[in-house]
């Protein structure tokens, strides 16, 4: 829109349709919280939001205890949404956006990080691999680069990779994978400058589901790879 006196002599406002190569980018503001899981206490934290298409970082910012933090969101993609608190794990999740009438333009995000402490376990759910593969596939890997960099700001974390399948398969096969695919990460962390004894890998197979292996849902969740803290 603008205004304009040409023609009536007046201040009148005209509308104008842009072609889309000039349309501008539809923003919305992703607001949220970062606090302790154990405590729910608001935390102190880095916050950042990733496209997980090209590794981009769209945004990144500090997140206080009194108003959490607020971000840009463009209004078409997927992001990883990430944050980072001292004596915590790292925290991550997904968050998808459409555009048009379907942008939600007031979107809330509340992660909670773990302290970090003997004997804690997390899953990444971001880690992909090629089917029936150890291979990490060719797309951005953003749980592993984030885990790589927490890794690499917490020098006296020593971790272990744990891999898991489903009970498709024999079990010789399936150990083999998980433990290819766990060998597969732990390599990859060591290529991003991680020291290699600070990092140790166990494939377990299919002994260890948390998840029912009856349904598609369940075979899917069961083939994940976790991390312990070991000291």
């Amino acid at each position: 829109m603008f205004a304009t006196t040409q023609g009536s002599g007046n201040l009148d406002f005209w509308q104008v349709t842009l072609p889309e190569e000039a349309q501008p980018i539809e923003v919305a503001r992703l607001r949220g919280v970062v606090r302790d899981s154990e405590s729910g206490e608001a935390l102190t934290a880095e916050v950042s939001l990733v496209d997980l298409e090209t590794g981009q970082v769209l945004s990144a910012m500090p997140s206080d205890r009194e108003n959490g933090f607020l971000l840009p969101l463009p209004g078409l993609g997927n992001y990883s949404f990430e944050a980072s608190a001292e004596g915590h794990l790292f925290g991550m999740t997904t968050y998808h956006q459409t555009g048009g009438q379907d942008l939600n333009r007031t979107p809330f995000v509340q992660i909670e990080l773990d302290p970090i402490k003997e004997g804690t376990t997390f899953t990444l759910d971001a880690i992909q691999f090629e089917s029936g593969l150890a291979e990490l596939s060719s797309t951005y890997q953003a749980g592993c680069e984030r885990l790589a960099q927490w890794m690499l700001d917490n020098p006296g974390v020593t971790i272990r990779i744990e891999g898991h399948t489903d009970n498709s398969g024999t079990d010789e096969f399936n150990l083999h994978l998980s433990q290819q695919r766990a060998n597969a990460i732990r390599d990859w962390f060591i290529a991003q400058g991680v020291g290699k004894s600070r990092l140790h890998s166990r494939g377990y197979g299919r002994h260890r589901p948390e998840h029912d292996n009856n349904t598609p849902e369940g075979r899917k969740a069961n083939r994940r790879v976790e991390f312990t803290c070991l000291h």
